[in-house]
């Protein structure tokens, strides 16, 4: 059945999608790039079967396509259970809180993917909270960007509130996140006295002023594990 809705969906695609489709196929490395072809849904769905039977790509490029949420869910279907892939890039996509969660699902089982990339998609606080909770049970993911979302205080929260019980996730990017001084507060306070192995935390691009900078500065006179702030 899968086979034979990749088969339908491929006579829907366009030049593009069929050109990127082709080209992962012919693909021997293990680095795939396929950004800016136009890929949507119904492609995503295909490159998703073929990945069914791909064990050599580690690096998979996807970035600046329009792929929402469908797309999102058979990739996340698919890679959960992948032993090979190490990065995967999802940016600049139409990527919102259904897509997230699925994201959030294959997270908590995949045991290969250390670097993700999810920035500027649709992604709001329910989106984000799914992967903060699914950062409670992952073990191996060591790079998160989320960065151009609006997942706000609430979003940024649920994320590194996982961290008390995450000890791989070493770089975090929140940049342009709709962060204010409530919620630079409340990530200040979570730092403050979580046991984590944060490295780099990117809140640039935010709204936080003094308060907010205060809250941080106070954050790291007591953590002595963030390095880039």
């Amino acid at each position: 059945p899968e086979a034979e809705l990749a088969a339908t969906l491929e006579l829907r695609l366009s030049d593009g999608e069929r050109a990127a489709l082709s080209a992962a196929r012919s693909h021997e490395g293990e680095w795939l790039e396929l950004t800016e072809m136009g890929i949507g849904d119904d492609c995503a769905t295909c490159l998703a079967t073929w990945l069914q039977t791909n064990r050599t790509i580690t690096v998979l490029n996807l970035g600046k396509n329009t792929i929402g949420d469908e797309g999102a869910q058979a990739l996340a279907a698919v890679l959960a259970p992948n032993n090979a892939l190490r990065v995967l890039c999802l940016s600049d996509n139409r990527i919102a809180d259904d897509g997230a969660r699925a994201l959030a699902e294959m997270l908590e089982r995949n045991r290969a993917i250390e670097q993700l990339f999810i920035g500027i998609n649709e992604i709001h606080a329910d989106g984000a909270t799914s992967i903060g909770r699914a950062l409670e049970h992952n073990h191996t993911l060591r790079s998160l960007n989320i960065q151009h979302n609006r997942i706000g205080v609430n979003g940024a929260r649920a994320i590194l509130a996982a961290l008390e019980h995450n000890h791989t996730l070493q770089e975090l990017s929140l940049r342009e996140t709709f962060i204010r001084d409530d919620g630079a507060q409340a990530l200040g306070a979570i730092l403050e006295h979580n046991n984590t192995v944060l490295r780099k935390l990117d809140l640039s691009d935010n709204v936080i002023r003094d308060d907010g900078a205060r809250a941080l500065g106070s954050m790291l006179k007591h953590n002595t594990i963030l390095k880039m702030l």
